[in-house]
C-alpha cells in the first residue's frame, strides 16, 4: 500500500478533496520503491497511509471530511479496493509493469477496479472527477 500511495500521490491527494498547501497533517512519501520494499519506518504518524500505531491497523489519513453521500460511498469503496488490490496486484506490477501499465499503477488499479465489478459507484466518482485518466 505505501508503494501505491507513493506512486499515486497527485491523483489520491486529488480524490481526498483536500485542499490548500498545508497537508503536514497527510504526507506523502516520495516514490522511492528501494527505501519501501525495505520497510524503513516512517517515524511520524501524520502519513497519509499511516503504520505508526499502537494496534496493528493501518490509519488512512487523506480523506476530507464529507456530508455527500456519493463521496462517502466512493472512499469506502477506495479504501476497501485499495487494500484489495494491492493484495492481488503484488509488488512486482508497480516496478516492472506491463505494456500500458509500465509506471502506470493508477491505470492498473483503475482497470482493477472496473473488471471486479464491485466498485461501480467508485469508478463513476472518478469519472466525474476525471480521474480516470
Amino acid at each position: 500500500m505505501r508503494l501505491f500511495f507513493s506512486a499515486n500521490s497527485e491523483k489520491i491527494y486529488k480524490f481526498s478533496n483536500r485542499q490548500g498547501k498545508n497537508t503536514s497533517y497527510c504526507l506523502y512519501e516520495d516514490y522511492d520503491y528501494k527505501k519501501i520494499i525495505n520497510n524503513l519506518s516512517l517515524s511520524d504518524r501524520r502519513w497519509a497511509l499511516n503504520l505508526n500505531s499502537s494496534c496493528d491497523t493501518i490509519e488512512l489519513r487523506l480523506f476530507r471530511g464529507t456530508l455527500e453521500h456519493d463521496r462517502f460511498i466512493a472512499n469506502l469503496q477506495f479504501a476497501d479496493a485499495v487494500s484489495h488490490f494491492v493484495k492481488e496486484i503484488g509488488i512486482s506490477a508497480f516496478i516492472i509493469g506491463e505494456h500500458k501499465y509500465k509506471n502506470n499503477s493508477w491505470l492498473l488499479f483503475i482497470d482493477w477496479c472496473r473488471y471486479s465489478h464491485k466498485y461501480n459507484h467508485l469508478i463513476k466518482f472518478l469519472e466525474k472527477e476525471q480521474l480516470c485518466v
